[in-house]
């Protein structure tokens, strides 16, 4: 996600600027210091107020009215997905917005738009409202309740794909039975 913008620390949890959402903080305190300095350059501080806000998308209203944001609708395995990706939002992180979204891996994730192929350097041409995308890629498995470490002992010792390291685990419960499991499956 990245440091701080005030201390340059690095914590798991880091708090987010609520109007652009891209400034990171450490804490509250670090974000009102920094606050003078940010308030020039927050791109979301007096044309956008935010209206929705989820973890992958935020969006707004200008003080007109306008909505300040686009809506994408995406197709992928049979479903409409709609996502909401801020007008001031660079192309990598569109691009991985989309993929978080959909839980596909963006290296994994193939995005077709009008005929064309498109990825975290030209997605940015392809962006206007009511845009329409399909989306290929094999979703993620969830790995909550599965230590990562084990995970990584998979993937590292037996060459599988992460997700077939994580259905093993479901199934087995155990690394050493996801081991002879895969072993036996391959």
């Amino acid at each position: 996600k990245g440091s701080c913008m005030m201390c340059r620390r690095f914590l798991l949890v880091m708090k987010r600027c609520s109007k652009c959402g891209e400034a990171v903080y450490c804490s509250r305190e670090c974000q009102k210091e920094h606050w003078p300095k940010h308030k020039s350059e927050c791109n979301g501080s007096s044309a956008c107020l935010v209206i929705h806000k989820t973890e992958d998308s935020l969006i707004g209203v200008t003080e007109k009215g306008k909505v300040c944001g686009r809506v994408l609708e995406i197709k992928h395995n049979k479903l409409k997905h709609t996502i909401k990706i801020p007008n001031h939002a660079s192309g990598e992180r569109s691009f991985g917005l989309i993929s978080r979204h959909l839980r596909i891996p963006p290296e994994k994730l193939r995005l077709i738009s009008k005929g064309k192929v498109v990825h975290k350097d030209n997605i940015l041409t392809f962006l206007q409202e009511n845009a329409l995308f399909q989306a290929f890629g094999e979703q993620a498995e969830c790995e909550d309740g599965l230590d990562p470490r084990d995970i990584e002992v998979l993937v590292a010792q037996l060459s599988v794909e992460r997700n077939v390291a994580v259905r093993a685990l479901r199934k087995t419960g155990e690394l050493i039975d996801a081991i002879l499991y895969i072993s036996d499956n391959m």
